[in-house]
């Protein structure tokens, strides 16, 4: 079995959904698939809105009128059940924001109105899948995902999600695709959860592990993972393979090709990840899986705005390592970006700046020593992700050195407790700039080295790959 996950820009609309009807027709020719369906674009978005901000006027006429069109432009066999479907899920979403619950069931609630958009994205899907001559039917992956009651990031239970979904798998007919919802799961009493935003890769890898999947196909609107993100470095280019170390880096640090938490069922079950375009399938994209000789070079570039450097006194903190101050943000389910020992006395930390103020109160419980956290707000991070990248002693020194010489301004370098990424701290606006050099420096330099070496095996080196590619590159 093939898992195919298509992303919200993936289905959003009739032309974009006979492009997923057609890969995954291709695919049925060869292989038994499921796809798993996001909320078409800008859908979330908007129910995220009607939620946190009440702005619901009009949004489910809206709604309904986004999805009918879609189906009447698809038409086939299954149009006119999946506009009864879409008709009957807009009359739930009308109801369950015309009861917004007490604080005490607001979790709940919250979870069942988001996953609404998945719930109409994949009657689309499969009415365009009927139309080009498929059997397919729309699933609720809340019937398949058992998850925690974490309502807005939910875990999923892999033991309890692997016997439902293989006692569903077996009553399934064969010869028709299951169309299964992304980001959506349900608790042990049956309640809505959600895996978090972008959780329909998680879904897919979920799922995937659940079902004994061979392959995870990631369908989303660029060409597998790139270099850097392609809105600040146009010419950043697809790498071939990548190890799930690294993938992991990069999504956590500011790549949005994947989710982070996708990685971590695939690897536990050997499945490897493939990130594909929608709108270039001829392609091959980028495959994601153990590293090895093929993923040994791979090198990323990426980075994030809105970062927040904490830093406190060090006594009775420090371990020796990512110590005692990350592991207790961890622990509270706050994101550490970096950390580092400064200083003899000084402990530093890197969180989202929408976290400071939770992280300053965890780190000095007391009111003396709250007052010894110092803060500094709107910062950026940028990071050179790649296998091994940070085992070497001097990695942080090295970046540090590096972005020295590309005349950008650092706060701190800091390390993470993956060896596969080093990164450093920069005033926010410096983002983009630091990117692009960056990129320059650690990518584009590597990629013209192995040219010349490969033309001329004697010429040296390049400044670039003699200070970067330096360490890391398993053998």
């Amino acid at each position: 079995m093939r898992i195919l996950k298509f992303g919200g820009t993936s289905v959003a609309g009739p032309v974009r959904l006979r492009q997923v009807a057609g890969i995954v027709a291709a695919a049925v020719r060869r292989h038994e698939v499921a796809v798993v369906a996001s909320a078409q674009a800008g859908v979330t978005d908007a129910l995220v809105a009607a939620v946190d901000r009440r702005e619901r006027a009009g949004l489910v006429e809206h709604l309904a009128a986004r999805h009918l069109r879609g189906i009447e432009a698809l038409g086939g066999p299954q149009a006119a059940a999946a506009a009864e479907a879409v008709r009957d899920r807009l009359t739930t979403l009308e109801a369950l924001l015309g009861a917004e619950p007490a604080n005490g069931e607001h979790a709940a609630w919250r979870d069942a109105v988001l996953a609404t958009g998945e719930r109409l994205s994949v009657h689309l899907v499969a009415a365009a899948l009927a139309a080009v001559g498929l059997r397919a039917r729309a699933v609720d992956a809340a019937e398949l995902i058992v998850t925690d009651s974490g309502f807005g990031n939910a875990n999923a239970q892999p033991a309890a999600t692997r016997e439902r979904a293989l006692a569903w798998k077996g009553a399934w007919p064969d010869g028709t695709v299951p169309v299964i919802t992304g980001f959506v799961g349900a608790d042990p009493q049956g309640r809505t959860t959600t895996l978090g935003r972008g959780g329909s890769d998680t879904s897919a890898a979920v799922l995937g592990a659940a079902l004994g999947a061979r392959r995870i196909e990631i369908w989303t609107d660029v060409e597998g993972v790139l270099t850097a993100p392609p809105r600040i470095v146009p010419n950043a280019v697809p790498l071939p393979t990548l190890s799930f170390g690294v993938a992991r880096e990069v999504a956590l640090l500011g790549g949005k090709v994947l989710h982070p938490r996708t990685m971590e069922p695939a690897e536990a079950a050997g499945i490897p990840i493939v990130v594909r375009s929608t709108f270039a399938p001829q392609q091959p994209g980028t495959v994601v899986g153990p590293a090895d000789r093929r993923t040994a070079h791979a090198r990323v570039v990426t980075g994030l705005d809105g970062v927040a450097l904490l830093s406190v006194p060090a006594h009775g903190w420090w371990s020796g390592g990512f110590g005692t101050p990350a592991s207790r943000l961890q622990e509270a389910g706050i994101t550490v970006l970096g950390f580092s020992r400064d200083e003899p006395s000084r402990v530093t930390v890197a969180v989202p700046q929408g976290e400071t103020e939770r992280a300053a109160d965890l780190l000095a419980p007391d009111t003396d020593a709250a007052s010894r956290v110092d803060r500094r707000a709107d910062c950026c991070l940028v990071a050179v992700v790649g296998d091994g990248i940070a085992a070497g002693w001097r990695a942080e020194a090295s970046l540090g050195d590096l972005l020295d010489r590309l005349h950008l301004p650092v706060v701190a370098v800091l390390r993470r407790s993956s060896p596969d990424a080093v990164v450093a701290v920069l005033r926010g606006h410096f983002l983009r700039r630091a990117i692009k050099a960056l990129h320059g420096a650690v990518i584009a330099a590597d990629r013209l080295s192995r040219l010349e070496r490969t033309t001329h095996p004697s010429s040296p080196r390049s400044w670039g790959e003699t200070r970067l590619a330096w360490q890391g590159g398993r053998p």
